[in-house]
């Protein structure tokens, strides 16, 4: 694990340095106090996680499309289901995660009945902490076709 230092001031930031202490504690990181009060972390590089993509599928007026079916792939491996991401109320899926700190070039395809089948790429890189990756947020549009009741 590659370690990176960065500084919290203590006296500005009491209750989030707390906070941030008994989260960072938990995982392994080690924090200590330079020569000006500031308290400086060693980040291990076990906090926070993210997904790599965040992807909405939404008709051509911007509502969800809760019975689509959104696949991914990375860097031209096979493509894999998405996992839902955020729920509406009555359950049915609104957003779908693909990938889980992962790098590279992501393929997105979201297909649905009724609508033609929409497929986009993005790539997604490690973030400046160099940890984590920088989670990428997309948003397909899926066209009503004939067939649509």
């Amino acid at each position: 694990m590659s370690k990176q230092n960065f500084s919290i001031s203590s006296s500005s930031l009491r209750f989030a340095t707390v906070a941030v202490v008994g989260v960072l504690a938990g995982c392994g990181a080690t924090a200590k106090t330079d020569d000006t009060g500031s308290v400086v972390w060693l980040n291990d590089c076990c906090t926070p996680t993210f997904n790599s993509v965040t992807v909405s599928a939404v008709d051509e007026r911007g509502n969800a499309n809760i019975g689509a079916l959104v696949e991914w792939s990375v860097d031209g491996s096979d493509f894999l289901e998405a996992e839902c991401a955020r729920a509406a109320a009555g359950g049915a899926c609104v957003a779908w995660a693909a990938g889980f700190e992962q790098t590279g070039t992501f393929k997105i395809r979201a297909s649905a009945s009724g609508y033609s089948a929409v497929e986009d790429s993005v790539f997604v890189d490690l973030s400046v902490n160099g940890c984590n990756v920088y989670p990428r947020t997309m948003y397909l549009v899926l066209e009503e076709t004939d067939e649509n009741p």
